[in-house]
């Protein structure tokens, strides 16, 4: 998978610029070398896509997946160590509750959280993740945004069912504007209403399911809205929000690359064999007057036997070519 734009020092040190002319000068030798490229969303498939127009056919798009089972409300098991463990957590804080889960990092928009803390002192802002890259003097400190550090996996789901509502409150610089976070189908999966900003992987691939929001008080008028709709409001989101989940699984993701990693693997396969052929054909044969070989070719031999073989060879690692 190409890195990615959100990959290459959001934050801007001394040494960021540096860094990504480095990680696009690498990158761009993989995509030269590379028998498949994969993107994980539309913004970077249009960004690599122009970067190996000579050889279109290495570059797909396969968007980011979730598993569902362990995200979904369904399979959540109450009374749990996890479950436990995240009512603890959280217990000690009035709702509403807005959560973010994933790495805190240079994505994340903390201008934007102050200004929902201080629009909205009853609501409690929780960020579930490690911080990563973004010092501890840019965590903005306010009594109702609570940072929750890394916590296992396991314990995520959990954590997500006691709040009332996701966000997604990334920046938008050259960087994050082409990623396709994978929190968003976690939190969709969750049956969780999501707030975004206006990513365009996000609207282009769960606009229907996730309020995007153009701006930042736009940002903080959306999380409003939706924390007082109605609840047929809400049960039209959810059913949105699971027909996409349905049809992103990591294996439907997985049966995607397999078939195409083997049509890559037949296609060379084949034209290894062909050169092959072409490098063992015999030397041209004088031709008599009548136009036909001095001597006559047999049924394998000489370039149309080869070329039958050739179109009728079967990979090996591909027994349906």
């Amino acid at each position: 998978e190409p890195l990615g734009e959100h990959a290459f020092a959001p934050v801007q040190t001394p040494g960021a610029a540096r860094q990504r002319a480095a990680l696009q000068a690498l990158e761009n030798r993989l995509l030269q070398c590379a028998a498949l490229v994969f993107a994980s969303g539309p913004s970077q498939y249009e960004t690599h896509q122009a970067r190996s127009a000579q050889r279109p056919a290495q570059l797909h798009c396969i968007p980011n997946s979730v598993e569902v089972a362990h995200w979904a409300p369904s399979g959540l098991l109450p009374g749990c160590a996890d479950d436990q463990i995240a009512h603890a957590l959280l217990a000690h804080l009035p709702r509403p509750r807005l959560v973010y889960a994933g790495v805190v990092d240079g994505r994340v928009d903390f201008k934007l959280l102050a200004l929902m803390a201080a629009q909205h002192p009853d609501w409690q802002i929780v960020m579930v993740g490690p911080v990563i890259r973004a010092g501890a003097q840019a965590l903005p400190e306010h009594p109702n945004i609570h940072w929750l550090g890394r916590q296992p996996w396991a314990r995520l789901p959990y954590l997500l069912a006691d709040c009332e509502l996701a966000l997604l409150p990334f920046v938008l610089n050259e960087q994050v504007r082409q990623s396709n976070p994978l929190e968003v189908l976690q939190c969709l999966a969750a049956e969780k209403p999501l707030v975004s900003t206006a990513l365009p992987d996000v609207r282009a691939l769960y606009g229907n399911a996730v309020a995007v929001a153009h701006s930042a008080q736009a940002f903080v008028d959306t999380c409003a809205a939706l924390l007082a709709a109605t609840a047929a409001q809400r049960c039209a989101r959810a059913h949105e929000a699971l027909n996409l989940v349905s049809t992103s699984s990591w294996e439907r993701s997985a049966h995607s690359v397999h078939r195409l990693m083997l049509a890559a693997l037949s296609s060379a396969w084949l034209a290894r064999n062909a050169q092959a052929h072409v490098q063992a054909l015999p030397p041209a044969q004088p031709q008599t007057d009548a136009g036909t070989p001095t001597a006559a070719l047999g049924p394998a031999q000489g370039p149309p036997g080869l070329r039958v073989r050739t179109l009728q060879a079967v990979s090996p690692c591909c027994p349906h070519a």
